[in-house]
C-alpha cells in the first residue's frame, strides 16, 4: 500500500515538474524574442 503511494506521488511530482519545466521554458522564450 505505501508503495503503491509512493509510486503515485512520485509519477505526480514527476509530471508537475515536467509541466512547470516546459511553461517557464515558454514563458523564457516569448520574453528573450
Amino acid at each position: 500500500m505505501l508503495k503503491l503511494f509512493a509510486k503515485y506521488t512520485s509519477i505526480g511530482v514527476l509530471n508537475t515538474l515536467i509541466h512547470w519545466g516546459v511553461f517557464a521554458f515558454c514563458v523564457y522564450g516569448m520574453h528573450t524574442h
